[in-house]
């Protein structure tokens, strides 16, 4: 940003100067290694070729331009991820953007449409009881969730532990998301691994949805707590937001203290009636139980 704006102040005195944002470069540019660069690649952000790279700075001072970026973008893989937890005005309305968040109609691994699987499911489904439904939907979850860590089977992939500690950020929150769209004909959000936090809470989402019914399971303060971190780390740079959150999770932190002391306070004080009420043959019991004589 002080690049750009300094460039822009020497324009306005006639000066010269093009501050450019530079993507991700190959062959040792700006990529430490080959993981990377797949990370990035997985990210949208694909390294450039230098001679590319090279190109396009030329371009642009051929153009005289002021403030550029370059970058290698594939906006199918980049846009949804990147604006997976809030809207990003910064490129909302580039077209490659809107083309990219565009709903689709959702596809098969066959690149036919995925109602085929989804009606099969949900016929499956409607067939079965309760506790039998929730064993098919937790079993899709799970094999889904293994298939985008990687994972061979789903043992290491428990129904009541959060996506986070599984490894989940906001691209394998989005793989998932698009598994899980193409084997339920559902429109899922990218965000639904921090709205329900656990494969066993999703799978209960997904059942809701794929059979109409009306169960929003309550999430645990821990869960709840994963999802406020995953939003804080997508906070903008903008020093006034971010001066505003920090004031209120402060406050927040202050009042949850003060229970705190308030409830430990309290318990205190009925630890001190209990010992003033207990007898000399109470008081050498607790002594035993605590440091184990006789």
């Amino acid at each position: 940003a002080f690049l750009d704006a300094l460039a822009e102040q020497r324009r306005a005195r006639g000066l010269t100067a093009t501050s450019v944002a530079w993507g991700p470069w190959a062959d040792g540019g700006l990529v430490a290694d080959d993981e990377a660069a797949e990370q990035l690649r997985r990210r949208g952000l694909p390294v450039m070729a230098p001679h590319s790279a090279i190109a396009a700075l030329q371009q642009a001072l051929d153009r005289n331009e002021t403030v550029v970026t370059v970058a290698d973008v594939d906006w199918d893989r980049f846009a949804p991820t990147f604006t997976a937890a809030r809207p990003r005005p910064l490129i909302a309305d580039l077209p490659e953007v809107r083309a990219a968040l565009a709903p689709d109609p959702v596809e098969g691994a066959d690149g036919g449409t995925g109602d085929t699987s989804a009606e099969s499911l949900r016929r499956r489904l409607t067939g079965l009881t309760g506790s039998e439904a929730d064993k098919v939907l937790l079993d899709l979850v799970r094999t889904e969730v293994a298939a985008v860590l990687g994972h061979d089977d789903t043992t290491a992939v428990q129904a009541g532990r959060a996506f986070k500690e599984l490894g989940f950020d906001s691209l394998t929150a989005v793989e998932l998301r698009n598994r899980l769209n193409v084997a339920t004909g559902l429109q899922l959000t990218a965000t639904l691994v921090f709205d329900h936090p656990t494969p066993g809470a999703l799978a209960d989402v997904l059942r809701a949805d794929l059979l109409g019914e009306d169960t929003t399971p309550e999430l645990p303060a821990l869960a709840e707590i994963d999802k406020l971190e995953f939003t804080l780390s997508h906070v903008s740079d903008d020093a006034t937001e971010r001066e505003r959150v920090t004031a209120r999770l402060e406050a927040l932190l202050r009042t949850w203290n003060e229970t705190e002391s308030a409830a430990g306070a309290d318990g205190g004080e009925d630890d001190e009636l209990a010992l003033d009420a207990a007898s000399a043959e109470d008081i050498f019991d607790i002594i035993n139980n605590e440091f184990g004589r006789s």
